[in-house]
């Protein structure tokens, strides 16, 4: 319906009111929204960027393994500027997904509680992955591991990362420790070295006990690498031991059981 001055007076300055009123809250809200907008962006930059040193410094890490996305505020936290820093009640590995940390803020003389945040963390990391597929107890060549650099948030166990492949490559001989399909990227424990015993190998056991320094021919009872604790069985004595391996098929005696 449309108005007229010289039909309605009072109906046309009511409908006046109400537009120019309607024209200034509008105004109103889309100079305040940027405003609101950037402060809170710049919240969260800081406080982002506070829990990434807290993380690194924590857990070793470069701030390229990481990235941090604010998903809440809770108090006075989306006011806060670039002085802030971050806690974490329980924080003894590092958080996979969400975190939730107390904000501080410096005051120039103290910090002061500012509330608290929700963060999604994401952490990245140069992971080993196979390029063809291994059964169980299989060779696997050196050629054919690589590094990825790849999410590992939800990594089901510990990624084998570059520090370890680099130690495993130094072996002679790989094997898989289960069955691994071709682009699969690989955990802890999936590969290890040839074994130094395998079960029924005869092993050379140094016997020693005072001044008696014996050399004994044993079987292995299970399989393991340099540095493990098997048992040992020698035929003639018809006595188990514990023996620790000291190389490949020799053995040091740790007790007769």
């Amino acid at each position: 319906m449309q108005l007229s001055p010289t039909t309605d007076r009072g109906a046309w300055s009511e409908w006046k009111l109400w537009t120019l009123g309607a024209g200034l809250l509008t105004g109103l809200l889309l100079v305040m929204a940027p405003q609101a907008t950037a402060q809170d962006a710049s919240a969260e930059s800081a406080i982002a960027g506070a829990a990434e040193e807290l993380l690194t410094d924590r857990f070793s890490l470069t701030p390229r393994q990481l990235e941090i996305e604010v998903n809440r505020l809770a108090g006075e936290a989306a006011s806060v500027q670039n002085d802030v820093r971050v806690s974490a009640s329980s924080l003894r590995r590092l958080p996979r997904g969400r975190l939730q940390v107390d904000v501080k803020e410096h005051n120039g003389s103290s910090w002061t509680e500012r509330g608290w945040a929700l963060l999604d963390v994401a952490h990245y990391d140069s992971v080993a992955v196979i390029e063809t597929t291994a059964g169980s107890d299989d060779e696997v060549d050196a050629s054919d591991l690589r590094l990825i650099w790849t999410e590992t948030t939800r990594f089901h166990g510990e990624p084998l990362r570059a520090d370890r492949l680099r130690e495993l490559k130094q072996q002679d001989t790989l094997h898989a420790t289960r069955r691994l399909t071709q682009g699969s990227t690989l955990r802890e424990g999936d590969l290890r070295p040839s074994y130094a015993a395998e079960t029924g190998s005869t092993v050379v056991m140094e016997y020693e006990r005072g001044s008696l320094t014996l050399e004994l021919r044993c079987q292995a009872r299970q399989p393991g690498l340099v540095g493990d604790e098997i048992r040992l069985y020698n035929p003639d004595t018809e006595a188990t031991y514990r023996a620790r391996l000291t190389g490949p098929r020799t053995a040091e005696w740790i007790e007769t059981l």
